[in-house]
């Protein structure tokens, strides 16, 4: 059989961060990226117009349009599962891709924010629009509840399927704030608990 086949790792399949609505056009651009990988995981297509381009590009290759596949692309970035170098001065920009979402790039969910405590300075003037009492403190926001270390791996744990959940914590043993692995991993889920132990620290 002629043609290019695109590859769709099975943990893109059973994200559910992805939205029915969305997941054949992801889908599309993230096998199209593959494909231009070979045997690796990073990889420079041209961009293209669209599924008429002359020439291999991402746009012919996914069947969509330029604009739906930058879209679809910056969506697949905050997933996790492209990153993208800008390379400049009219060169392609370079992708590297992973079958299970990088969690290093999701910067927001796993910041860990501090303690910050408020308080009025007697010395601003007190307009109309905001009263302002005298050193009064502002309650104490609760925002950085200190996790356990199982706290932390389970939150990690959460964007994957329920069965791979369950079967990573068997392997994993808490005691006096650190993990162990009580047996050895298997390779299909090595991956996975590689880039759990980055984004829990």
């Amino acid at each position: 059989m002629k043609g290019t086949y695109i590859r769709i790792p099975i943990h893109f399949m059973k994200d559910k961060r992805i939205l029915p609505k969305e997941r054949a056009r992801l889908m599309s651009v993230y096998g199209a990226l593959w494909s231009f990988c070979g045997s690796g995981n990073s990889c420079f297509p041209k961009l293209g117009n669209s599924w008429e381009d002359e020439g291999e590009t991402l746009c012919k290759r996914s069947g969509l349009g330029k604009n739906t596949v930058i879209k679809a692309k910056k969506r697949l970035i905050d997933l996790g599962y492209v990153f993208a170098k800008r390379n400049g001065q009219g060169k392609n920009d370079t992708y590297t891709l992973f079958e299970v979402p990088s969690l290093e790039s999701q910067n927001q969910e796993f910041k860990t924010p501090e303690k910050k405590e408020f308080l009025f300075s007697p010395k601003v003037k007190e307009t109309n629009r905001t009263p302002i009492k005298e050193g009064k403190p502002l309650s104490l926001i609760k925002e950085n509840v200190k996790e356990s270390i199982k706290e932390r791996w389970e939150r990690n744990l959460k964007k994957f399927p329920k069965t791979t959940q369950l079967q990573i914590l068997k392997f994993l043993h808490f005691e006096n704030g650190s993990v162990r692995l009580e047996k050895e991993i298997p390779f299909h889920y090595k991956r996975i608990f590689d880039s759990l132990q980055l984004a829990v620290g």
